[in-house]
């Protein structure tokens, strides 16, 4: 990681340095490159690309895409044109080292979870063996071996037989292997076993569905009966269906799955009326060589909305029936691929007034409302903590406004009558039950009515009631409040819960259902859209090392390049069957989006083999039945070689003007089967002028400061940058080790002691604990216990690290501080204060005045604090500064701050003279977090002490950088007393006119 975020950090400053930009697409549009890869619209694509990665000088720990590859020198190698030079450029060179981390990183990412996959299969069985336990898959494999066993398998076959001497097995199409094993074995060679599927429909593959299992059972099945009259749709619709299907001899790409035209009932005639459309609708995407994906998306959401909103409102005024009824929303569901596609058209119908619901499979414990109610229930549960009442008070749809809310903060009876209500509350839920304490707060405040009154209202007051059902449930099994609310908290970690916890519909009313494919199987309604019929992946940009077939997941083996082949065609395969699966679902109408949108780049490399790592390919299900592969060679199986030899012979090449064609060709088309037309035009695709890039304006943390904030030194020092390190832990002390970094020459001494975070946090916690005045002998005990809570170290390691660390305390302890040989053994405990915490308010603390401050010549600054201060960007602190002084300690009459840093500067004690520290001060800003902790010292003793004077009181600051500590006192060791015209001028700087201390 330290190697991927210099190289990023040099390739930011490579990007933004004047004219990298400009030459790099001189470089690529000077013509010495192929124009067709290189293409001036495809540039300026790729360096909005590169402007969007760079505008963050946070390094991504994943590769931003595909588009960061035409900069490397390989890339460019390769479509240099005959007899030209290949551009060269350091930007392109840095680019590879990039794609060179991000490619390491995936190989690691894939080998952990790879390693992590083979941990999982092995410990799992002894696992469960030792718990006692089994899964529905644990119980089909033990039958599956039982029956395969030589000795008794056939008497126990028989004794099944005998006992269920007929099976009916419903939608058998998604059985998989173990399970037609077990049922050929009993029903093979006796009794009655009746396997009802449909080949078509089998779309389950990710479950663990095989279709060949369901092959090889028709295949040794002693009879077939095929049902052949279709019971559900209307003739017209029917026969359209019939006619797409039968465009091709292989539909399905598999002999085995052939397409059989069904009839209808009888009597299957229009059962809508009113609207002048054919059974079914085709609309087609504009004839336009730029329309991306996301252009489509738009134009075929809006279209299909603009639609519904114009049936339902007929419907309404009586104008289209179904049947002998108008139309109603609840009559129409959209069918989509992903929850993502439901919410584009479930937001497009809203801002049309039509209600939908989005039906979906995810957990009400995922919703915001599951961790809204742990809020509430923590609130309820703790009704003195001040802070989880406000956070409660908040909640989405809050009786309280912002001034209620600012009041909370303010005013203290108002937060008493608060706190009161969530102490009713919780004595409620202890002496009536979850539920009473549940509805009195939903209801009797009007928070229910309030949250109706929401956007998606009736969604949400749906989650609190399912939610609120579930908690009730759990209060009964279990015994305590906090009870409760942990297992609320774990089961929202986890997501689960199986049936119970499915999002509920929030309303019975007539609403347009928005459906996935999967989920609409088995179900019909009278009118379907299919407004993504367009789209579809061929070919995922497929991850270097990994892919998944089925329920297999190859990281890396031998065998990956023929899966990935194999999950290609596999999943085609099964896009075909879900296309089949959508058709059939409509009753009356159907109407569904068509065109070419998406990227179709070509899947060879130059010799004509398939490239080994292929960018994303769009070729839709529909695209194979309106487009099918030549006569004749469209009855074989479908293997990868096929499909991509139709994929770069058929459909790569065509134009608007052949899909056209083929949608005319279609049978039935102008007639009451099927209407063909343009998709109505209702949102432009978007447009912009390629010769202009564009970019997002780069987001700056310091650019956005609140009003009023709480600050510390580690946000001040480190402002406008990510913080994540703990409070008052800056980064210099909490890096780790560079990879590369020289070992110390001793393994046990004080520059070989681990770097990082919990080193520095375990070095402070030790100094926090132990006596100082105590031998070096007294503190084992002490050490033993930070050593082990801090997780750092092995078991061995904890017993070598135990007496080396004790005498490196007792060296650090015996050090003289200060001109008169003070060493903090010396101090007794009634003279010193540990992590000491203030909070002072300041009004007009900014950071240009503090280093205006600093410059002045009458306070003899040091000049490095002085160039440092002028790089602090924090604006104005409004608000409060806060933080804890590692130690205060009082010796002859005189205070002084002592703040242990844990930084490695060098392997010897020289490394830690007075120059490297004063390096380090100012690199990391010490000398500002000094200044604070002074200020509010003074700010402390000028209140406490009543002949307090700073020239007479206040001793100086120590920062001990604890590592260069050897006992002289020379290093290691920093020592600063800040002129009294200093202090006085930053008291005066935070502090606004009128509040100044006399």
């Amino acid at each position: 990681m330290a190697a991927l975020e210099a190289d990023f950090d040099a390739a930011w400053q490579l990007w933004h340095a004047d004219g990298t930009r400009d030459s790099v697409r001189s470089l690529l549009l000077g013509g010495a490159l192929k124009a067709n890869i290189y293409r001036a619209d495809y540039v300026e694509a790729r360096l909005l690309a590169v402007d969007q990665l760079f505008a963050s000088r946070i390094a991504p720990t994943r590769s931003p895409g595909d588009k960061l590859g035409y900069f490397t020198p390989a890339v460019l190698a390769a479509s240099v044109k005959a007899g030209a030079d290949v551009p060269a450029h350091p930007f392109f060179a840095a680019v590879e080292r990039l794609l060179g981390h991000w490619n390491w990183l995936d190989d690691a990412r894939t080998g952990l979870l790879a390693a992590a996959a083979r941990e999982c299969r092995d410990r799992l069985p002894a696992l469960k063996a030792e718990r006692r336990l089994l899964s529905y898959d644990d119980l089909l494999g033990k039958l599956d071996a039982a029956l395969a066993d030589p000795a008794h398998g056939d008497t126990l076959a028989a004794r099944l037989a005998e006992r269920y001497p007929l099976a009916l097995i419903d939608e058998f199409q998604d059985t998989d292997p173990t399970q037609f094993r077990i049922f050929h074995a009993i029903y093979g060679q006796r009794g009655a076993a009746f396997y009802v599927g449909d080949p078509k429909q089998a779309i389950y593959g990710f479950r663990g569905a095989d279709i060949h299992a369901y092959l090889q059972a028709r295949d040794t099945a002693r009879a077939r009966h095929h049902l052949d009259t279709n019971w559900r749709s209307d003739r017209a619709l029917i026969e359209a269906v019939n006619a797409l299907f039968a465009r091709t001899g292989n539909p399905f790409g598999f002999r085995g799955i052939p397409f059989e035209p069904v009839h209808a009932r009888p009597g299957a005639d229009d059962g809508m009326a009113g609207d002048g459309h054919a059974a079914m609708t085709v609309w087609s995407l504009p004839d336009d060589a730029a329309l991306n994906k996301g252009d489509a998306t738009a134009l075929a959401v809006a279209a299909v909305a603009n639609e519904i909103a114009r049936q339902v409102a007929a419907g309404l005024d009586g104008r289209l029936t179904v049947g002998p009824r108008p139309l109603q929303a609840g009559d129409i569901a959209v069918l989509v691929d992903t929850h993502w596609q439901g919410a584009q058209v479930a937001a497009a119908l809203a801002v049309r007034g039509v209600p939908s619901v989005l039906q979906t499979r995810d957990s009400v414990l995922a919703s915001a409302e599951a961790g809204e109610l742990q809020l509430l229930l923590e609130a309820v549960a703790d009704p003195a903590n001040a802070g989880k009442v406000r956070r409660a008070a908040a909640l989405t749809g809050s009786a309280l406004d912002a001034g209620g809310l600012y009041r909370l903060h303010e005013d203290g009876e108002a937060l008493d009558a608060e706190l009161a209500r969530y102490a009713d509350w919780r004595t409620r839920w202890q002496e009536q039950g979850f539920m009473s304490m549940f509805r009195d707060w939903l209801f009797a405040t009007g928070h229910a009515a309030r949250l109706v009154a929401l956007g998606n209202g009736e969604r949400r007051l749906t989650n609190w009631l399912h939610l609120g059902e579930l908690i009730a449930g759990e209060s009964e099994r279990l015994h305590g409040l906090n009870a409760v609310i942990d297992w609320l908290a774990r089961e929202r970690d986890a997501a689960r819960g199986g049936e119970s916890t499915l999002l509920r519909l929030e309303s019975d009313a007539q609403r347009v259902r928005i459906v996935t494919v999967h989920a609409s199987k088995g179900l019909e309604y009278p009118v379907v859209f299919l407004p993504f019929a367009w789209n579809g992946a061929l070919w995922h940009a497929h991850a270097r090392s990994t892919v998944r077939v089925g329920t297999l997941y190859d990281y890396g083996s031998d065998a990956l390049a023929e899966r990935q082949a194999l999950a290609s065609v596999t999943l085609f395969a099964e896009k075909l069957r879900l296309l089949y699966v959508a058709l059939t679902r409509a009753r009356h109408r159907c109407h569904l989006v068509w065109g070419k949108a998406g990227k179709q780049p070509s899947l060879l490399d130059k010799h004509g083999t398939a490239k080994n790592s292929a960018p994303e390919a769009f070729a839709p299900a529909l695209a194979w039945l309106l487009h099918p592969p030549p006569a004749g060679s469209d009855q074989a199986d479908l293997d990868f070689p096929r499909l991509l030899d139709w994929y770069e012979t058929v459909w790569r090449p065509l134009e608007t003007a052949d899909l056209d064609q083929a949608i005319a060709s279609w049978p039935g088309v102008g007639q009451q089967h099927i209407d063909a037309a343009p998709a109505p035009v209702v949102v432009a695709p978007r447009t912009r002028d390629t010769t202009v890039p564009l970019a997002a304006q780069p987001f700056l943390r310091d650019r956005v400061r609140p009003s009023w904030r709480r600050a510390s030194f580690t946000s001040l020092a480190h402002a406008g940058e990510p913080v994540d390190v703990a409070p008052e832990r800056d980064r210099s002390e909490v890096a780790p080790a560079p990879a590369d970094a020289p070992a110390a020459p001793d393994p046990l001494s004080p520059a070989a002691f681990p770097r990082g975070a919990r080193a520095g946090d375990l070095l402070h916690a030790l100094f926090e604990r132990i006596e100082f005045s105590a031998p070096a002998s007294a503190h084992h005990d002490i050490i033993a216990t930070e050593l082990r809570r801090s997780g750092l170290f092995s078991d061995d390691e904890l017993a070598q690290w135990q007496v080396p660390l004790a005498n490196w305390l007792a060296q650090i302890l015996a050090t003289p501080l200060l001109a008169d040989g003070l060493t903090l053994s010396a101090l007794p405990r009634h003279r010193r204060l540990v992590e000491m915490g203030f909070t002072f308010s300041s009004r007009t603390f900014a950071a240009r005045a503090l280093a205006r401050t600093l410059a002045d010549p009458v306070h003899q600054v040091d000049p490095a604090f002085i160039a440092a201060a002028a790089q602090l960007d924090f604006g104005v602190v409004d608000g409060f500064i806060t933080g804890f002084i590692d130690l205060v300690f009082e010796h002859d009459g005189r205070y002084w701050l002592a703040d242990y840093k844990s930084n490695h500067l060098g392997h010897q004690p020289a490394d830690y003279d007075h120059a490297t520290l004063t390096a380090a001060m100012t690199g990391s800003h010490y000398y500002l977090q000094a200044l604070l902790y002074t200020l509010a010292l003074h700010r402390h003793l000028r209140v406490r002490l009543a002949d307090y004077d700073y020239d007479r009181h206040i001793g100086g600051v120590l920062y001990l950088f604890l590592r260069g500590i050897d006992g002289s006192g020379e290093h290691g060791v920093h020592r600063w007393r800040p002129a009294r015209s200093l202090i006085e001028a930053l008291d005066r700087l935070a502090t606004p006119r009128e509040e100044t201390p006399a």
